[in-house]
């Protein structure tokens, strides 16, 4: 805007001009835009900021809940196992030789009762490994379209194991990669008559999986004493064998947890492949951990820190873009005001 004044020069009456950089409406504007950007600028981001402190925490102590309902339910299930299999055991040993047939009834009991397990076997190494018991469940074998034999070569590439067995250590394995299924194999130490034996149950991961596979948002897997993956909803990778020792969670409660401590939670980052054919890209997890005393399981539970924050984030958006809206409004109303209702500067 211009202002003009009239002076004289040499006796002589001239116009002169002065430019006005801010006009009063102007500035008025920018002064009341500035604070309304600023308070509710401030207001968007502490309520951001609580609000997102909140939902995590509430994140946490859901994940840390999801994690040990899952480690309690598949240990429940293992124990299931275990009683059913030495119930079979014990009345086999109480029934001895006197009846074969009673025997092969109590076996085709359990089986009907219990579909899911492949096999049970009394295992020794050593003089008394002519005492090996071998129970199969044919059934399962013929449904899963699985040679019976391929226990029997699982077992000899795992000699080690049963040794730790018979000296009285409970140890899991994956032998999904022989049989093609997704199983188990738990070594319990066994004895009777005084012989140092295993008991190995293998059973299909279907009644585990039903326990575990409980939630879309949060991912469970297990993993043994090595840190072999036993049970991740992914059924591909327990199929591959693959191991977990490099994942950054199981790394660091490997290294971190202390004897006792059973259950722990942190937040952790890890390469997320979002789509095919680009590179890994790092994300942030929430993992919880609990360990299951039976086997030496570690139960992992993780939850990606961006879904827990996503309506954190979508409100905070909204927050700026109605804060950017006030903003635009208040201004725009302030120059108006001034154009309409303060007089304009006269000559």
């Amino acid at each position: 805007m211009k202002k003009s004044d009239i002076v004289k020069v040499d006796g002589q009456k001239t116009q002169v001009v002065k430019k006005v950089k801010f006009p009063l409406g102007v500035k008025l504007a920018i002064i009341i835009g500035l604070v309304v950007l600023i308070s509710l600028g401030t207001v968007t981001f502490l309520n951001s900021y609580f609000s997102g402190r909140d939902v995590r925490l509430t994140a946490e102590i859901s994940n840390l809940s999801v994690n040990y309902r899952c480690a309690k339910m598949a240990e429940n299930e293992i124990l299931r196992m275990r009683n059913s299999a030495f119930q079979l055991l014990g009345l086999m040993n109480s029934i001895g030789n006197s009846s074969l047939e009673l025997t092969r009834q109590s076996q085709v009991s359990f089986y009907e009762r219990n579909g899911d397990v492949a096999s049970i076997n009394i295992l020794g190494l050593g003089d008394i490994e002519n005492r090996n018991v071998n129970i199969p469940n044919e059934q399962f074998f013929i449904e899963n379209k699985i040679d019976s034999s391929l226990i029997q070569t699982f077992f000899m590439q795992n000699t080690e194991t049963v040794m730790r067995s018979c000296a009285g250590e409970t140890v899991v394995l994956n032998p999904s990669p022989i049989f093609g299924v997704p199983v188990i194999t738990i070594f319990f130490p066994y004895k009777e008559n005084g012989l140092d034996q295993t008991c190995a149950i293998t059973f299909s991961l279907e009644a585990i999986s039903e326990v575990l596979d409980i939630d879309t948002v949060n991912t469970t897997f297990l993993v043994n004493d090595s840190s072999a993956l036993l049970f991740h909803p992914d059924t591909e990778r327990v199929l591959r064998g693959e191991t977990m020792e490099s994942h950054p969670l199981v790394t660091y409660m490997k290294g971190s947890v202390q004897n006792g401590t059973e259950r722990k939670q942190v937040q952790f980052e890890d390469d997320v492949q979002v789509e095919e054919g680009k590179p890994a890209e790092k994300q942030k997890f929430l993992g919880a951990y609990s360990r299951i005393d039976t086997g030496d399981i570690g139960v992992y539970t993780t939850v990606p820190l961006d879904y827990v924050l996503e309506g954190v984030v979508d409100t905070m958006h909204k927050n700026i873009y109605i804060t950017l809206l006030v903003f635009f409004i208040s201004t725009m109303v302030i120059l108006l005001v001034m154009m309409r209702f303060v007089p304009k500067t006269r000559n």
